[in-house]
């Protein structure tokens, strides 16, 4: 967590927190909403704090209420009272005191809510910003909670189809630990009484058990600590960069990567423009909102181009990363007058292409689960019955 000193393009002085995992990435988020940093400290974080938790869904429950309530023409610092005294999570409530109080005081809503940018992307804080200028609040604030709504249906969406593999991971671990650690060994024992020899998927099989019952504990630590890595690699753009590349090597990855991108750019970029954000600005914040490195970085070109005269189609099909579809219908969408509506429809297919292609990936997935879960059991019970038919030889 960071805290800056700003200013606005009015020379206003603005304060307030931004959580980033780096100081580089606080000073981008600042620079990408229009404002001129003056000062960024890192705040101490506090063990003893515990704030409640605010996800996406909530955000997007809140622009919801605020898009109904603007509509309706209450004021906003009354939707704002509202809003905070319905509340019961203590953070967003002490967010919606504080919205009330800047907003009571003459400070914009936009400005207000920049404050804020953990819950409030550049995208939504731009939006209001327009919305202000041209009077359109209203529209302003259902386009945000449309498009924020559509992005917590489509994680909500993976998060489901992601609940069925979870469970068959954990109960294919469960059950190989029982088998390896109860089952396998008393076998074994009863073997050895008979003076037979071990096969070897047996000894593995009892390495395996050994391991497990004596050293477990650095099985968990191994885990969390691969766990931890992953994060923190993630977390830096560089690392990500070369994960974000080995993870397109899949097809079935790169496939709902690519969707998920062309969708958020054309969603981004049709709600913005027409909304009437300029056309740079525009690309600014829909660079931020592609969520991978390489194309984040190819979007800078992107805008380069454009600000020397380049049309965004041409400046899109000179970086060999966006799909024709999407270049084609940015081109018909300039040439035409109607880029919003046109990328609109764009943004409805591959959102759709979007969850079609993850719901078939967990359908596939399926089946290869319940095969490597069978893998397993035969392996186990080939290390019981192998040695049960030297035990039968030695009997007779």
């Amino acid at each position: 967590m960071y805290k800056y000193f700003a200013k606005d393009k009015n020379g206003e002085v603005i304060k307030g927190q931004i959580d980033a995992p780096s100081r580089e990435y606080a000073t981008s988020m600042i620079n990408s909403m229009g404002l001129y940093l003056i000062s960024l400290d890192e705040e101490k974080k506090s063990f003893l704090k515990l704030p409640g938790r605010v996800n996406k869904k909530q955000i997007s429950i809140i622009l919801r209420q605020m898009s109904t309530m603007i509509k309706a023409a209450i004021p906003i610092p009354v939707i704002l009272t509202v809003l905070r005294d319905d509340e019961k999570n203590p953070t967003i409530k002490e967010m919606f005191t504080s919205l009330q109080k800047d907003v009571t005081d003459g400070t914009p809503l936009s400005s207000a809510m920049a404050a804020y940018p953990k819950y409030f992307s550049p995208f939504i804080l731009n939006m209001v910003e327009m919305g202000e200028t041209n009077g359109r609040l209203d529209i302003a604030f259902e386009r945000i909670a449309t498009v924020t709504e559509k992005e917590v249906k489509s994680a909500g969406k993976a998060k489901s189809a992601m609940i069925y593999p979870i469970i068959m991971i954990v109960l294919a671990l469960f059950m190989t630990i029982f088998l390896s650690v109860k089952v396998v060994p008393t076998f074994a024992e009863l073997f050895l009484e008979f003076g037979s020899e071990l096969p070897g998927i047996t000894k593995i099989m009892l390495s395996i058990s050994d391991f497990l019952q004596g050293y477990w504990y650095v099985l968990i630590i191994a885990l969390v600590g691969i766990i931890a890595l992953i994060k923190v690699l993630w977390s830096r753009r560089n690392s990500r960069k070369y994960m974000e590349r080995m993870l397109r090597k899949i097809p079935v990855y790169k496939g709902i990567s690519d969707a998920k991108i062309m969708g958020k750019y054309s969603r981004v970029v049709s709600s913005m423009l027409d909304s009437g954000v300029s056309v740079v600005k525009t690309l600014s914040i829909a660079k931020g909102s592609l969520q991978n490195v390489d194309f984040e970085d190819s979007f800078e070109n992107v805008i380069a181009d454009v600000k020397t005269g380049i049309p965004i189609y041409q400046a899109l099909e000179n970086t060999k990363r966006f799909t024709p579809l999407t270049v084609s219908m940015t081109k018909i969408g300039e040439e035409s007058g109607k880029i919003g509506e046109l990328l609109s429809n764009t943004a409805e297919f591959y959102e759709e292409e979007a969850e079609r292609k993850t719901a078939a990936a967990m359908t596939l997935l399926e089946p290869l689960m319940t095969i490597v879960i069978g893998l397993i059991v035969v392996f186990i019970v080939a290390s019981i019955i192998i040695p049960m038919f030297d035990m039968y030889s030695l009997i007779a």
